[in-house]
């Protein structure tokens, strides 16, 4: 929400918030991709009567593509740019243990390894009691969903990675290039996994710059289309 403040004029910034979160904290957590992506799908079909870029980080960079995915099988308005953020291409296989159905103590460390989640909230036992069910929903859509299907989406693309991030190596980001028609264009920071968060300046500045740039470019090709009033 603090982003709101801090786009480009004309961008209004939809944040999507899934049940478990937020003012949806006492709904139960969607624990799988085809039931998330599908309630998600009716809230954006009113929203597509304009231009709009979709932007997801970690797990959320999968949950958009399968919202794309699922927007061009119905044969919906689709993004003009797409940005992925801190995750491999929605086709890769996980190969390590599943961590949602660790024993407690051991999935608590793992949150601790990604440092994603404040120590003072691991630390506080009755916190951990009411979030970890939603924690563990989380991490069972990403330990399970791989996309297998095939795409082709004519947007824009851009991938974000942190250099420091060791489930993301930065040799992966371009794999999201064989969906769509556009090359990958990978843009890389310091940090780990949450660089989104403690490098958030400079993320920022390269989002608006992306969407300053789609903003003239919009506006210059419609001033060469008399049938398009500006």
């Amino acid at each position: 929400m603090p982003w709101a403040t801090q786009l480009p004029p004309g961008i209004e910034l939809i944040a999507v918030q899934p049940p478990g979160r937020g003012s949806f904290m006492e709904s139960p957590a969607y624990n799988n991709m085809p039931e998330l992506v599908g309630a998600l799908l009716l809230q954006i079909l009113p929203l597509l009567d304009r231009p709009y870029v979709l932007l997801g980080h970690s797990l959320g960079s999968r949950v958009a593509f399968e919202l794309l995915y699922q927007l061009q099988q119905q044969k919906q308005r689709l993004p003009e740019m797409f940005i992925a953020s801190g995750s491999n291409s929605p086709d890769t296989i996980r190969v390590k243990t599943p961590i949602y159905s660790l024993p407690e103590a051991d999935f608590i460390a793992e949150l601790q390894r990604l440092n994603g989640t404040p120590a003072e909230i691991l630390a506080n036992e009755e916190l951990m009691a009411y979030l970890l069910p939603l924690l563990r929903a989380d991490f069972q859509i990403a330990d399970t969903y791989s996309f297998t299907g095939t795409a082709s989406f004519p947007c824009q693309l851009h991938v974000m990675g942190g250099g420091d991030d060791n489930d993301v190596p930065l040799s992966s980001l371009s794999h999201w290039g064989q969906f769509f028609t556009k090359p990958a264009e990978v843009h890389t920071f310091a940090g780990g996994h949450f660089f989104i968060e403690s490098h958030q300046n400079v993320v920022l500045a390269l989002i608006k710059q992306l969407l300053q740039n789609w903003l003239s470019g919009a506006i210059q090709a419609h001033s060469h289309d008399k049938r398009v009033a500006v």
